[in-house]
């Protein structure tokens, strides 16, 4: 939860806080995807709303299918197909 917020703002600290976890041993590589994809999504999500309040409709209808398809693809990277 706490990268999820902490994402709004930049999503490198939540990621690197994460691999400081996994680096020492504190939880393993599988259970920091979950916790970067949180930061990467409410990351996203706000660089669509600074996008619609600074460049308008025109701007963002541009900006937001790109951005909203690489989270897209970054989770389904990670969903089990089967």
């Amino acid at each position: 939860m706490s990268a999820a917020v902490a994402g709004l703002v930049d999503t490198h600290s939540p990621a690197v806080a994460a691999a400081t976890l996994v680096a020492t041993g504190k939880i393993n590589s599988a259970d920091v995807v979950a916790p970067v994809l949180a930061a990467l999504s409410t990351n996203t999500l706000s660089k669509i709303i600074v996008g619609w309040i600074s460049g308008g409709r025109f701007f963002a209808l541009r900006l937001t299918p790109g951005l909203i398809l690489v989270v897209v693809a970054a989770w389904a990277d990670v969903i089990p197909t089967s």
